[in-house]
């Protein structure tokens, strides 16, 4: 759901805040020191890292981690701001209130899902066999009524009544 450079946009921000210039700096080296290096590894094998990561995963990771700083050094810089302040940041502000917004957006989606979910389970699915005799006169009170046969039984298990005697009854009723 979220890009590398989501992430890195993520990180940067929270890691960044109140960080001088040169240790943003030093963030920018770092970046490239490690995305350098899962290249390499990347390169080098397909397998994955000590750590069961994609290495060439984190190598983006990593060099979307890289631009961001670069980003944010030139902003500090620009601004002549002594420190990384992420609420100045108007660019770095409007990612992040787009990143809310679409995780919002998703935790509504799945919300939506677990409750369709629940529904589901309430749901009783049968396949039901019936002899010849029996399916024929479902089939000409379905299509008399105008439904399928399964709306029929439907409606019947609907108006369907156990007694005190465990007997099982059904007042008339006209399918609709």
């Amino acid at each position: 759901m979220w890009s590398s450079e989501d992430r890195a946009r993520d990180v940067v921000r929270r890691q960044g805040r109140g960080l001088s210039i040169s240790a943003l700096q030093d963030k920018v080296a770092e970046a490239v020191v490690r995305a350098g290096k899962f290249r390499e590894q990347a390169a080098s094998s397909g397998d994955l890292g000590v750590f069961g990561r994609d290495p060439q995963n984190l190598a983006q990771v990593w060099a979307a981690r890289h631009v961001e700083w670069q980003r944010v050094v030139a902003l500090v810089e620009d601004s002549g701001q002594n420190t990384y302040d992420p609420e100045l940041d108007r660019e770095g502000t409007g990612w992040a209130r787009e990143r809310e917004r679409r995780r919002l957006g998703a935790l509504e989606r799945h919300e939506g899902w677990l409750v369709q979910r629940r529904e589901q389970l309430d749901e009783l699915h049968i396949e039901l066999w019936l002899t010849a005799d029996t399916s024929r006169k479902l089939g000409a009170i379905a299509a008399g009524a105008g439904l399928i046969p399964e709306q029929v039984l439907s409606q019947l298990a609907d108006r369907a009544r156990m007694n005190d005697d465990g007997t099982v009854t059904v007042e008339p009723f006209t399918p609709h």
